[in-house]
């Protein structure tokens, strides 16, 4: 069992001023009725320059960079991180199991893929250890985006494989337009048995305030399969295993192996069960949002044998 209370804590500014002095090459004194036609040595100017950008919004607008959202997003839920990202281009998962899943990017993992929420790295032990989950519940997010190239060094410089940012809600962005704003989803898989579902509350209690609670629910069965659990190659070096150690008088040893490559139905060992619970509140203003959240990530899922 696996429990994760995790505390985020999120500031923004929208704008940016910064006051640069021109050049002093691209300066000139203003000539007066005396000099009108020389310039002076003293090209020092009290006027300032003022550039005002904002903060990227959207990394997905930065070349080499995919967004998962919205329809599509809620169609690819899937119990982990990884999971939902497989079929993006040049983007894989760990397979340890259907409850540890993280994403592989150009067949880079582990430390040098950044997982984030919200752009803040992600607490967990899944970057140095294949076989933990990735605390991240794919039921309350509303967006993942996958940064590959320049656009990883908004997080630093040890991702050289890319990064993958989770954006959810649970420190609000925005205000919303009715009283009280409901997101839910609810979703079944026939493979094993997979009943899931999530949802989330946005209340304004003022025209700045927003608190935010949310959950989840995800409870599967082992995953079932078309036919034998293992593929046919590595069935075959079971086999001939069994064969081997028959032929050797090792006759309980040669069952075990004849019995394991046997086995069809269902996968040992692979069921999942997770629940997750969250709440937050943000102050959103003009000039910047200032938010707070506490979440819980509880998890209980097996490693099936390799």
């Amino acid at each position: 069992m696996k429990t994760v209370p995790v505390c985020a804590f999120s500031a923004s500014i929208t704008a940016l001023s910064l006051a640069l002095a021109a050049p002093a090459y691209a300066q000139q004194s203003s000539p007066d009725s005396s000099t009108t036609d020389t310039k002076t040595d003293d090209f020092h100017s009290a006027d300032e320059i003022v550039v005002t950008a904002p903060y990227v919004e959207r990394l997905d607008l930065l070349s080499g960079t995919s967004a998962v959202t919205g329809d599509i997003l809620a169609e690819k839920t899937r119990a982990q991180l990884g999971d939902i990202l497989a079929s993006l281009p040049g983007v894989s998962a760990t397979s340890f199991s259907p409850g540890a899943s993280r994403p592989v990017l150009r067949g880079y993992q582990g430390n040098r893929v950044a997982v984030l929420t919200d752009g803040i790295g992600n607490i967990d032990a899944s970057n140095t250890s294949a076989d933990h989950a990735v605390t991240i519940d794919t039921l309350t997010v509303e967006r993942i985006e996958v940064l590959r190239g320049p656009a990883v060094l908004l997080f630093g410089g040890q991702a050289v494989g890319g990064a993958v940012n989770a954006l959810d809600k649970r420190i609000p962005r925005a205000v919303p337009d009715e009283p009280v704003h409901v997101d839910a989803l609810v979703a079944y898989g026939r493979a094993a048995q997979d009943y899931s579902g999530g949802a989330s509350v946005d209340v304004p209690v003022s025209d700045r305030i927003v608190v935010h609670v949310d959950g989840s629910y995800r409870n599967t069965d082992d995953t079932r399969t078309g036919g034998y659990i293992f593929a046919p190659s590595l069935r075959a070096e079971l086999l001939d295993f069994a064969a081997e150690e028959a032929s050797e008088g090792h006759f309980e040893e040669a069952t075990e192996a004849q019995e394991r490559a046997d086995q069809r139905g269902r996968i040992p060992n692979s069921a999942v069960k997770t629940w997750t619970a969250a709440g937050g509140i943000a102050f959103i203003d003009d000039g910047g949002n200032l938010g707070l959240s506490y979440s819980i990530y509880d998890t209980n899922y097996g490693i099936p044998a390799r």
